[in-house]
């Protein structure tokens, strides 16, 4: 991944991604092992994950699309129970607290800005 950190925001959250992912990756959840990080020039070099996405293999459709989305759904339930247990909120970058101002701004209105109207064009 490469994030140059042109302004102290951008240093916060390669900060926050590598301290977070390692914590996760320590937890068992499926996160990619991060294999080291520089961190004035804004790279990580992580585990490679595969090349195929859960779109591209939702996209193939069938039987399996319902058992993909219910083991997506176990994974981030487990992610969020066992990643909470040795939490640091200093690791935060945005804001100390996980609340619903954070999840409006920081993740369903970047869902729709880069997802819905970035990639689908929608």
């Amino acid at each position: 991944m490469v994030n140059p950190p042109h302004d102290a925001a951008a240093r916060r959250e390669n900060a926050a991604y590598v301290a977070i992912g390692r914590h996760l990756h320590r937890c068992g959840a499926s996160v990619p092992a991060i294999v080291g990080h520089d961190q004035a020039a804004g790279w990580v070099l992580m585990e490679d994950m595969g090349r195929r996405s859960l779109y591209d293999l939702v996209r193939l459709g069938g039987e399996r699309v319902q058992a993909l989305y219910l083991e997506v759904l176990e994974r981030l339930v487990y992610m969020q129970v066992e990643g909470a247990r040795g939490f640091d909120l200093k690791w935060c970058c945005q804001t100390p607290f996980y609340d619903l101002g954070v999840m409006k701004v920081y993740e369903a209105d970047y869902f729709c800005r880069a997802f819905l109207e970035g990639y689908l064009a929608w």
